[in-house]
């Protein structure tokens, strides 16, 4: 089991939510060698064990700063039909005592040392770290506003009549955003996408589509 905590990588599993470092439940259940469903049953059992500063659940805007932290969210699986539990260092070592299994409490005791090397990182850094999430916060503002700023260009350009030629001749004006954003409306059963340059701005368009319509995504160098 050592070599499977070495293989997950608890570092990698350590998140900073609300100002407390947190493991989310499906990773210490993966440690614990138990299910989600059997470690947070036994921790609703045990609440007075559990004080909010050592487990609580995640807000969708705590979702959200997770999916922007780590690219994905492997954590919500399609099955779940509630927001994952995180628990704190002693939130962990408490479900242990709840769990009652020798392979609990040994892991246990690794991911609180792997608790403690995090904040001894955390203190002979702090002004580098501390530099790099307000560099990360501003991307995450700059990103919010674009797309913001892309929802209120398509509400307008919206509103523009579509022609009904798809070919635009020497003098000719029109905005092709509005046209193709028109095209992902009006496509009932799929959309093919052809472009190697292709790059996250689509989805802006991409996201107007009709829920019957298949998104298919072609690209790379497609020439000869």
């Amino acid at each position: 089991m050592l070599n499977s905590i070495e293989n997950k990588n608890i570092e990698d599993c350590i998140y900073n939510i609300s100002g407390q470092q947190v493991m989310i439940d499906s990773d210490i259940a993966l440690f614990f060698g138990t299910t989600v469903s059997i470690m947070n049953r036994q921790m609703r059992r045990n609440k007075e064990r559990f004080p909010d500063d050592f487990c609580f659940q995640l807000q969708n805007k705590d979702i959200n700063y997770l999916r922007s932290q780590i690219g994905t969210a492997k954590f919500l699986s399609s099955k779940r039909r509630y927001n994952p539990y995180v628990y704190t260092e002693e939130g962990i070592i408490a479900l242990a005592g709840v769990l009652k299994s020798d392979n609990a409490n040994k892991m246990s005791v690794e991911i609180a040392r792997k608790f403690i090397q995090m904040r001894k990182l955390i203190l002979e850094n702090g002004d580098t770290l501390f530099t790099l999430a307000k560099l990360q916060n501003r991307q995450i503002e700059f990103e919010n506003e674009t797309n913001n700023k892309f929802d209120e260009i398509l509400k307008l350009i919206s509103k523009v009549d579509l022609p009904k030629q798809a070919l635009f001749f020497a003098g000719q004006f029109y905005d092709a955003y509005e046209f193709i954003s028109e095209i992902i409306r009006k496509a009932n059963s799929s959309i093919i996408l052809i472009d190697p340059y292709c790059d996250s701005r689509a989805f802006v368009f991409l996201k107007n589509k009709k829920e019957t319509a298949y998104l298919t995504i072609c690209i790379g160098n497609y020439q000869n």
